[in-house]
């Protein structure tokens, strides 16, 4: 039996791949059917990985301003590196026969026990295959480590240096070593890769490589403009946050208002007749009676003989 394998870089959204929505592409009545093999709570990874190392880097600063509180905040708030990435493999596609889609789920879980044992830099935090899309799938959420003796954490998430530690000159290296991994262990189970264009003719290894390449280019680029997406959207969440706090702020003038009216009140036992009082202790002034009372202060004024 043959069938295409494909590895790809993913977008990495925990809620598609944990199913909190279910997109249009999804099948809702085969959602029991995915697999989640790894489902781990990234802050609490990075605790784990990075958290000696954090401490050591931290101990050394001299200035407080250097000093990290939270390894997984300050590279969520990166544009260099990324909280996780996600790789998205797959065997065959819509095409399948009923035969290869029961099939590809034990390849695919072969496959990250391997990874795992295999791949030392490459830390898994999640590992969930959909057999209720079209094609049966694995995504792959990882952290890259890598040790540094240049500035910052001994042990930092760094996508290039993780694949330079690991022997690889890139991460394209990385994905041709992953593929054959993918490739041997389909062999085990009977299954053949099958390169195919759109022409369903046959690549080459040269021509595949090329366009594995522009593949690479063009994610990368739509990766970087998630990223600003991204960006663009906490910049928003942070001025309707501000916006949100300065129309809820209490101006100092009703502060001092509301304390003057409690001391009327409660200190001179003064009722005051223009306050109506709501059941959450807030308090609105009836401007109508407030009216009232200054017209009739008013005039009391106006008849006052101020020459007696």
């Amino acid at each position: 039996m043959k069938a295409s394998m494909s590895i790809t870089k993913g977008a990495g959204s925990l809620n598609h791949n944990r199913r909190k929505f279910i997109a249009e592409n999804v099948d809702e009545k085969r959602v029991e059917n995915d697999i989640i093999l790894i489902d781990r709570d990234i802050k609490m990874v990075y605790e784990e990985v990075f958290g000696e190392a954090l401490k050591k880097y931290n101990a050394k600063q001299k200035r407080k301003d250097r000093i990290i509180k939270s390894y997984y905040d300050k590279i969520f708030r990166s544009k260099q590196e990324k909280p996780f990435y996600e790789l998205i493999i797959q065997l065959g596609n819509k095409y399948n026969s009923k035969e290869l889609n029961e099939i590809a789920p034990d390849i695919l879980i072969d496959l990250v026990n391997l990874i795992m044992n295999k791949y030392p830099n490459i830390i898994i935090i999640g590992a969930y295959i959909h057999n209720d899309e079209a094609t049966p799938h694995l995504h792959l959420d990882y952290i890259p480590i890598a040790h540094s003796r240049n500035r910052g954490l001994e042990l930092k998430n760094s996508h290039n240096l993780a694949m330079k530690e690991m022997g690889y000159s890139c991460y394209s290296d990385w994905r041709e070593d992953l593929m054959s991994d993918l490739i041997s262990i389909s062999k085990t189970y009977g299954i053949e890769r099958e390169i195919m264009n759109n022409e369903n003719k046959h690549l080459s290894v040269k021509e595949y490589k090329e366009v594995m390449l522009e593949i690479d280019v063009a994610q990368n680029y739509l990766q970087s403009l998630e990223n600003e997406i991204n960006e663009r959207y906490e910049d928003i969440a942070e001025l309707d946050y501000k916006i949100h706090k300065e129309e809820s702020y209490e101006p100092y003038w009703q502060r001092i208002v509301s304390k003057i009216i409690y001391w009327i009140e409660n200190v001179l036992k003064i009722k005051i007749p223009f306050i109506k009082y709501n059941s959450d202790n807030t308090y609105e002034i009836n401007e109508n009676v407030l009216d009232d009372e200054l017209n009739i202060l008013s005039k009391q004024s106006d008849d006052y003989d101020f020459e007696k």
